[in-house]
């Protein structure tokens, strides 16, 4: 039930137009950076995060090549997220007063990945494990890189996402977007904006 759930979330979420569809809330988008294997340099692009509110679950897509790749989580994802941020703020604080370039997982988290593969969306448990990356004696980014994807439809049918990292203020936008005050001031909004809907039959 919890995969059909993801697969129409996907569907509906990877429109990127919308603020809103049904109770989905858009909580946005942050600049991140990938390393392109073809091209040999970093490139940038977005992660966009959004809340499923019957379901309580995190989304968080990104489009790196053809197609998007996404993980959702539920439960306290929150609290997780939260606490790798801000050990990533703590040793980010500490590398750049030492001028070091470390490289090192901060944690791990299990996951549900989704990906696009033939004509269908597909998905599967795996994991995603955090990093702290220097770049720069100066410059370190949260990493998120998932392990491979194997569809529960087929052990054929696999992803291996791409890594994205994110710079110091994006680790922090992405902390307050998935926080618990913002969820609730989004999701009041939302009610309001439904009940307003409502006297419009």
């Amino acid at each position: 039930m919890k995969f059909l759930v993801g697969m129409l979330c996907c569907v509906v979420l990877f429109s990127f137009d919308d603020a809103y569809a049904g109770d989905d809330i858009k909580l946005g988008t942050v600049n991140g950076v990938y390393y392109n294997e073809m091209l040999k340099r970093v490139l940038p692009m977005q992660v966009r995060i959004t809340y499923d509110v019957e379901h309580k679950t995190f989304l968080v897509d990104w489009k790196i090549s053809a197609w998007p790749v996404a993980y959702m989580c539920q439960g306290d994802y929150a609290g997780e997220v939260t606490k790798v941020i801000d050990k990533y703020v703590k040793w980010n604080k500490k590398a750049t007063k030492k001028k070091v370039k470390i490289s090192k997982t901060i944690s791990t988290q299990d996951v549900r990945g989704i990906f696009f593969a033939g004509k269908d969306w597909n998905g599967g448990d795996t994991t995603l494990t955090y990093l702290f990356l220097s770049m720069e004696p100066t410059k370190h980014y949260l990493g998120f890189r998932m392990d491979e994807i194997v569809s529960e439809a087929s052990n054929f049918i696999k992803s291996d996402p791409s890594i994205f990292y994110l710079p110091y203020k994006g680790a922090l936008e992405f902390k307050r977007m998935v926080s618990s005050v913002n969820i609730k001031k989004e999701v009041n909004a939302l009610k309001k904006q439904n009940k307003l809907n409502d006297e419009f039959n």
